[in-house]
Parts: C-alpha cells; sequence; structure tokens
C-alpha cells in the first residue's frame, strides 16, 4: 500500500494528529568517489537541509534488508554516471507537538510492512540502514530416541503443517541421521496442499476425487487442447496471427503471420489475501502471471482477472450483524477493498491489464452455526500467448546448468505453502510474499527474447518460483526432467544479510524463475538480461542421481534427498463427502457452536 494511502488511513483514524510525510535518503559512496553530495541531491531532488522535529517515526528498511527500491533507483543513479555502493529511502512521518504517545505507537502498527521495514521513533541520529548481519549456519535436529515426537514437536515449533502421514514418513528416512531445519522446511513446502493438493486428489466413497472431477472436463473434451493438469498453465491450439515485436534492432513491427496458442490459467490465493489483502492479492496476481510465463518453454501474459469471495461485509442494514473475525484475518470488508487494489496495481505496474473481476458475499445462519466464507478466497485468472516449438518442455541432460532468472530473495513468504494447509485460525504475516512487478517485467522481457527466438531459444526447460521458494522450483524442475540437481546457496541471490540456509532455499520471494539450460548457451542469456537490467545466476547443475543436494555457504550439506521421497504423490487419507440431511442431523446432535 502507499504511503498516500496509509496516510489517508491515519488521517480518518487520528483526525486530531494528521501527518507531514517527507522521504529520506540514504546513500553509501566507495571511499575514492568522485561524486559530491550535491550531485545525489540533485538526482534525488532533496533539499540542501534536512531536520526531524520530534514527534516523528521513521520508517526504513530491516535491518539488512534491500529494498526494491534501492535496485531501481542504484540503476538510475550508475546510469547517471555516479559512482555509489548503495541508496536507500527512508519515509519521515511527522505530527503535531500535542499527538500522543499512545497514538504514534498505533500509527507505528499502520505505517510499515514488519516483513521489511522498521519504525524508530524521534531518531535523534540517523540509522545506520547499510549495516552488515551475520549469517545463520545449518542446524541440525537430533531426533533422539522418538523420532515422530521430536518431528511432532517441530512441526508445532516451526509452523510446517505436516500431517502424520508425513510425520511417518519422515520418521522412517531419517531412521539413520539426523535432519537439518532446512530439509523438514523444504518437505514440507513440496508435500504442503497448495503444491500437492492432497485434499483435491484424495480418494473419496461417494465418486472420483475432486481432482479426477475437474480433469474430467478434459477427458470429455479434448480436442484442442495441448496441455492440461501438467504445467504451470494450460495451452490450448489457437490459429494464425501476427505477433508485434521487437525486431534485431528493437524497432516494434509485426511479425510475419505465424500459429499463436492461446494460454490460460486460474488459481486461488487464499492465505496471503487473508491475512494481508493488499500485497496478498498483489503477488496472487502475480504469480498467475508467472505461471501463464513459465508454461512450456515460455509464454506472454496478456490480460487478467481477480474475483474475491468472502463473508458478511458488515453493512447491517437489517440484516445479521457479521460474525466475529478470525484472529489475524483480515475483517471482509477491508479484503474487498485493499485485495482489488492490489491485484489492479500489480497487474497496472507489470504492464498487464486486468479487464475482469468479480465479488461475492455469502453468509447464512442456523440455530447452532454460521456457515460463511469466514476463511476468503481470492481468484487470479488470466490468458496469454505463445509459439507453437514452446509448448512443451526439452530434455535435459546431466550437466546442463541450473539458472536463476529475477530479483534477490528475501526473508518472506516464509512458508507460505505449508501455511495453506493449517486453519484460518493460524494466521502467519511471515508467510505473506511481497511484489515488485517492475523486476517481473524485466525478468518478462528476457523471457520473450528467448521464446522469439528460433526454435524457442536455449532454455531446455523453465520453472516459475511460487510456492515453496526457489528449492520448490528447483526440485520439480530436476524431477520432471528424471534428473538430480546440485545447487550452491553461496550462488543464489539474496536482498537481505543474515538469512540461513533454510531461509535462502525455501523462501517466496516473487518474481523468479528456474531455467534448465546447456552451458554453452550461458553467455547468449547473459547478454539479454544485461540489456534488459534483469539479474541472472548460475546457482548449480543437473546431475545423473535423482537426489537434491544442496551445499551451504560453509560448504556442508544442507539439503540431501532423494528426489522421488522429496516429491512423489504422498499417502493420501480418504475423505468423506457428507449430504446436508447427515450434516444437519450432525449439527443437531452437537452441543458446539462453532463456525464452519
Amino acid at each position: 500500500m502507499s504511503a498516500d494511502s496509509r496516510a489517508q488511513k491515519i488521517r480518518q483514524q487520528f483526525p486530531q494528529c494528521p501527518p507531514r510525510i517527507r522521504e529520506a535518503f540514504f546513500v553509501s559512496v566507495p571511499p575514492d568517489s568522485a561524486n559530491s553530495e550535491s550531485q545525489f541531491r540533485a538526482l534525488l531532488r532533496a533539499p540542501d537541509s534536512f531536520q526531524c522535529q520530534p514527534p516523528a517515526l521513521l520508517v526504513v528498511p530491516r535491518r539488512g534488508v534491500v529494498s526494491p527500491w534501492s535496485s531501481k533507483a542504484g540503476d538510475i543513479a550508475q546510469r547517471c554516471g555516479l559512482n555509489l555502493n548503495r541508496m536507500e529511502q527512508g519515509l519521515l512521518w511527522q505530527f503535531p507537538p500535542h499527538t500522543p504517545k499512545n497514538a504514534l505507537e498505533k500509527i507505528a502498527n499502520q505505517i510499515h510492512d514488519p516483513m521489511t521495514q522498521r519504525v524508530l521513533a524521534n531518531p535523534d541520529n540517523w540509522p545506520d540502514v547499510f549495516a552488515q548481519v551475520e549469517s545463520a549456519p545449518t542446524q541440525f535436529i537430533p531426533l533422539g530416541d522418538n523420532p515422530a515426537q521430536t518431528l511432532a514437536s517441530q512441526n508445532q515449533k516451526r509452523g510446517l503443517a505436516l500431517s502424520d502421514l508425513d510425520i511417518n514418513r519422515l520418521s522412517e528416512y531419517f531412521s539413520r541421521r539426523d535432519p537439518s531445519d532446512a530439509e523438514l522446511l523444504f518437505f514440507a513446502q513440496a508435500n504442503s496442499e497448495h503444491c500437492r493438493h492432497k485434499i483435491f486428489r484424495a480418494p473419496r466413497k461417494a465418486g472420483p476425487s475432486l481432482m479426477d472431477a475437474v480433469r474430467q472436463t478434459h477427458s470429455a473434451a479434448p480436442n484442442g487442447v495441448i496441455t492440461a493438469f501438467s504445467d504451470n498453465a494450460a495451452v490450448i491450439r489457437g490459429g494464425t496471427a501476427n505477433e508485434f515485436a521487437p525486431d534485431e534492432n528493437s524497432v516494434w513491427r509485426a511479425r510475419p503471420p505465424d500459429e499463436i496458442h492461446v494460454v490460460a490459467k486460474a488459481e486461488t490465493h487464499n492465505h496471503p489475501t487473508a491475512i494481508s489483502p493488499f500485497p496478498g492479492a498483489a503477488t496472487g496476481g502475480g504469480g498467475e502471471i508467472r505461471d501463464e510465463a513459465a508454461a512450456g518453454r515460455g509464454a506472454a501474459s496478456r490480460a487478467g482477472a481477480a474475483g474475491f469471495i468472502v463473508s458478511n461485509l458488515g453493512f447491517h442494514c437489517g440484516q445479521m450483524p457479521a460474525a466475529p473475525v478470525r484472529k489475524g484475518v483480515a475483517p471482509p470488508l477491508e479484503i474487498i477493498t485493499d485485495g482489488p487494489l492490489g491485484a489492479a496495481a500489480f497487474n497496472n505496474e507489470f504492464g498487464r491489464p486486468a479487464l475482469a473481476g468479480f465479488f461475492r458475499s455469502y453468509e447464512s445462519e442456523s440455530e447452532t452455526r454460521r456457515f460463511g466464507f469466514h476463511k476468503p478466497v481470492m481468484l487470479a485468472a488470466g490468458l496469454g500467448h505463445m509459439l507453437p516449438h514452446s509448448a512443451g518442455k526439452n530434455p535435459v541432460p546431466s550437466g546442463a546448468l541450473v539458472v536463476q532468472l529475477g530479483g534477490p530473495g528475501f526473508r518472506i513468504g516464509m512458508g507460505g505453502g505449508a501455511a495453506s494447509s493449517r486453519s484460518a485460525d493460524e494466521p502467519d504475516f511471515n508467510s505473506v510474499q511481497r511484489d515488485n512487478p517492475e523486476m517481473q517485467r524485466r525478468a518478462q522481457e528476457v523471457l520473450d527474447s528467448l521464446r522469439r527466438m528460433k526454435n524457442g531459444g536455449p532454455a531446455l526447460s523453465l520453472h516459475d518460483v511460487g510456492a515453496g521458494g526457489i528449492g520448490n522450483a528447483v526440485a520439480e524442475l530436476a524431477h520432471d526432467a528424471g534428473r538430480g540437481v546440485r545447487a550452491h546457496l553461496e550462488k543464489i541471490p539474496v536482498g537481505e544479510r543474515g538469512m540461513s540456509p533454510a531461509e535462502i532455499w525455501c523462501n517466496e520471494s516473487q518474481e523468479r524463475y528456474v531455467l534448465a539450460l546447456p552451458p554453452e548457451s550461458l553467455k547468449t542469456l547473459q547478454d539479454i538480461c544485461r540489456r534488459e537490467k534483469c539479474p541472472v545466476a548460475v546457482i548449480g547443475e543437473f546431475t545423473e542421481e535423482r537426489r537434491i543436494v544442496v551445499v551451504d555457504n560453509e560448504n556442508n550439506i544442507a539439503v540431501d534427498l532423494e528426489c522421488d521421497f522429496a516429491l512423489s504423490p504422498p499417502p493420501l487419507p480418504e475423505r468423506v463427502a457428507l449430504s446436508a440431511e447427515v450434516m444437519r442431523a450432525q449439527v443437531k446432535d452437537s452441543d458446539s457452536g462453532a463456525d464452519l
């Protein structure tokens, strides 16, 4: 949410102490820099003097965090000929002298993002935003004489959302050695509800699984379908058309007519939107764009849609009052106010129109229970296109490079995949991702350049980084290729110092992709990335042995799991579907008044 939007809310809630917002800039330059302070002031349009009059609150990046603003502003400054290490932006909120201290404490919680920022009250000295933070080492979890009990305890402590079946599998697998914290978090993410759809795939006595029921649509009408239920997005046979694209001289022209397939995707992004509507819905839209882009060996998203389903909005108007909002979940009215703004903001800043959307609000009441969408739903959907030669993945030989395309990782979105397996009563702000549409646009330009090359370019396979982080994306890339992988954490770009191996491997920072690339094509990719100002890094290589091996910064093995164990279909508990009559009978016999 922008500072102006936050300020408007503060003025509404605290009319007696309206804020005045000013920017503060922090610049770190090398000792031999020939640039003067006045040159940076001119670029940033900063005043010659800057004073902080209390009461005031200063919002700056959290220790060790490199903000998206920093990367963009640093690029601009360097292109203007300025020599610098890094620059950062802060926001100074100044309030009238009579502002009470307790009001400042409440305001502080609303003007910053605790995942990436910190607030300083009445700062007398400017903080060192460039301070170094020591990295945490890999931790190994002693399982002792009762591995299942220890794992169950770790499950609660770390919020892994492992089922009893998962814990039993882990107990058996680690019977001869202790697991690392990175292995437990990685396994939990890769086998979460979001990534594995265990509820949808579970067998039912009443008929086919929910996933099988969905797949029947394809079975009933397969004509024209190129890819369905096997990639990031579905691909449908299209027709002949001209694609408007830049030529070798970067002049935009209509390319010769070619067959162009349609790419379609729809997914829910419920948990982050429920916890933090604006950034949650923004990354829902961004994740859906990435899914289309990573279909086959590269596609382009052209138009999107976003929908929101919540319970009672609280507009009484003769209706029943809204049910109490669950702990940590945003009120329905806030979700349908801030959620669409977040989704629209990402679409607009990325450069894709959001052409459709919907709202639904439902809640009803029986004698003992209230039914409604107390755990809200956010639907992100879109359409795109791809060329026929990019519709599938190519074989990946042993020795091919694992390449990360896009921005650095942060200590954000930790455990987001596992959070989807927990109930709405277990909120976790740490699991909410943060968006950077400008970086995703850069990555998209690189993918567009690759897919327009002869035969779809050098990328052999492609996957976006979403739930489960880069670890899950790399593992799925290797699993689909029938290979293993050896990754090196020190080569994975991070934007926050002090991250542990588990955090580097499993954080869900957005705007990233992983590619399988022949070594001889690396320079071609690097040249394109340099032109588009998009970060790129070789983080590992594919191996013949089907294992996921991750080496940490101290050359220790942080993860070593068989690929089939990490990503094989998990045991699925049977689901029981109850009829409306049976549910009513159970409610009547129950003494509980809990919500459904």
